[in-house]
């Protein structure tokens, strides 16, 4: 499962990162626009997602690599598994 979820190069992790940027205090539209331009990025160069926020300045400006490391976790993806899994009578 986690290979398949990795073959976006970490774009499933863009709407964490946009809500993120608005919590921060950005205008939804600046927000949309720097996710937009570092998703077109890791889409046509095949660049890792994070590789390309990370290249631009307001990211740096306004998370720390955890807190980017954080947006990139699987953790909370993957935190109800095991009750689905014992719901469904799957063991």
């Amino acid at each position: 499962m986690l290979d398949n979820l990795n073959l976006t190069n970490g774009l499933i992790h863009s709407q964490k990162v946009l809500l993120e940027l608005a919590r921060k205090g950005f205008k939804r539209q600046d927000a949309y626009l720097i996710v937009q331009r570092c998703a077109m990025k890791t889409w046509d160069e095949k660049t890792p997602f994070k590789e390309s926020l990370m290249a631009e300045q307001e990211i740096r400006n306004n998370f720390t690599e955890i807190e980017i490391d954080n947006l990139f976790s699987f953790e909370k993806v993957f935190e109800s598994v095991d009750y689905i899994f014992t719901r469904l009578g799957i063991d």
